[in-house]
C-alpha cells in the first residue's frame, strides 16, 4: 500500500537551511580573510620590530667594543680598575657600562696629560664620572651636559663652570697648584699640573654646595 504525503514543508525547510549554510560559509570565509590579514600585519610588525631591536643590539655591541678598546688604549694597565668600576655603573651613576667607559676615557685623557698613571689615573677618571652624575642630579641636567661642563672646566674654560655656580680664575689655579706642591723649583706650574689644581678646586666648590653625593641621595 502506498501512502502519499505533502513534502512541501520539508523542501522549504531544506531550502532555507541551505541558504543559511551558504551565508555562514561566506561569512566564515570573509572572517578568515580578515583574521589572515590582521595576523599577517601583526606578524609583519613583529618582524619589523625584531629587525629594529636586532639592529639596535648590534649598534650597542659595536659601541661597547669601541669604548672598551679606547679604555684599554688610554688606561693600559689601569684598564682593569675602570672596567671593574663600570660594572656597577647603572646603580652608582645611572649609566650603562659602555657609557661609563666612554666618559671615563674622556677624563682619562686629562689625567694622562697631568702625568697620572696606574691606579691614580683610574681613580681620577672614575671619581670625575661619579661627580658628573652628582652634578647632573643636583642641577637637573643631563649627564652629557654635566660631563661637558666638567671637561670644559678641566681645560680651563670658566664659563661652563659658572653656570654651575663655580667661579675659578687663573690666579686661584696657580695658588692651588702651589699649595698642592705641584710647582717646580721656580714656582712654575705646568699645564698638566693645572688640570689637577682645577679638579681640586671644582671638587671643593661642589662639596661646599652640597652637590657631591646628590645622585645617590636622590636616586630612589
Amino acid at each position: 500500500m502506498l501512502i502519499g504525503g505533502d513534502a512541501s514543508g520539508l523542501r522549504k525547510a531544506t531550502k532555507n537551511a541551505s541558504k543559511s549554510l551558504s551565508k555562514f560559509s561566506k561569512s566564515s570565509a570573509n572572517a578568515a580573510k580578515k583574521v589572515g590579514k590582521a595576523f599577517g600585519a601583526m606578524t609583519g610588525a613583529i618582524g619589523v620590530a625584531a629587525v629594529g631591536l636586532g639592529a639596535k643590539a648590534v649598534d650597542l655591541a659595536s659601541d661597547f667594543d669601541e669604548s672598551m678598546s679606547k679604555t684599554e688604549a688610554i688606561f693600559k694597565e689601569a684598564a682593569g680598575g675602570i672596567t671593574a668600576a663600570a660594572k656597577d655603573a647603572a646603580t652608582a651613576v645611572g649609566m650603562s657600562k659602555g657609557e661609563f667607559l666612554e666618559a671615563a676615557s674622556g677624563f682619562g685623557v686629562f689625567g694622562k696629560a697631568a702625568g697620572l698613571g696606574g691606579d691614580d689615573l683610574s681613580d681620577f677618571a672614575a671619581e670625575l664620572v661619579k661627580t658628573a652624575a652628582d652634578v647632573a642630579s643636583f642641577n637637573n641636567l643631563s649627564t652629557d651636559q654635566a660631563l661637558e661642563k666638567l671637561s670644559a672646566g678641566l681645560r680651563g674654560s670658566s664659563e661652563p663652570l659658572q653656570s654651575l655656580g663655580i667661579l675659578i680664575n687663573a690666579a686661584q689655579v696657580e695658588a692651588k697648584a702651589l699649595d698642592m706642591g705641584l710647582g717646580d723649583v721656580n714656582g712654575t706650574v705646568s699645564e698638566g699640573n693645572k688640570i689637577l689644581a682645577r679638579q681640586a678646586l671644582i671638587m671643593e666648590a661642589l662639596g661646599s654646595q652640597g652637590a657631591l653625593g646628590d645622585f645617590e641621595k636622590t636616586s630612589g
